[in-house]
């Protein structure tokens, strides 16, 4: 099992329980990623291991985000990430790659929802 965490009051979005996230447009975002393995409990990513979070409008579609988490494991979006984007739904997904070659998927597609914001 694994799950994808939000932190704190840093910022003001929202992570759902099947990691639905709804972000305001041209808000930031940060978020931290935590890996749990049913057997081994908590993995810690290596200094090597690569954490990229990818937002599209389809599946099949060229990604309108990428983002490579930090070493310890925080993603951030800013204000320009979203500034140029439609409101609406897309999705994401966050995989982890690993040096010896292994990529895991650690969440699959998952609803983005851009909303849109009243201050501009």
């Amino acid at each position: 099992m694994y799950y994808f965490s939000s932190i704190g009051v840093i910022t003001i979005f929202i992570i759902d329980k099947l990691n639905r996230i709804n972000l305001t447009k041209g808000d930031t975002a940060i978020m931290n990623v935590g890996i749990y393995d049913l057997e081994d409990g908590e993995y810690i990513p290596k200094d090597t291991d690569t954490i990229t979070f990818t937002v599209r409008n389809q599946t099949s579609a060229q990604p309108v985000i990428t983002k490579i988490a930090d070493n310890l494991g925080y993603i951030e979006l800013t204000p320009e990430d979203t500034s140029a984007l439609n409101t609406g739904l897309y999705l994401y997904d966050v995989q982890l790659s690993t040096n010896e070659g292994r990529i895991y998927t650690i969440i699959p597609a998952t609803l983005f929802t851009l909303s849109r914001e009243v201050t501009q």
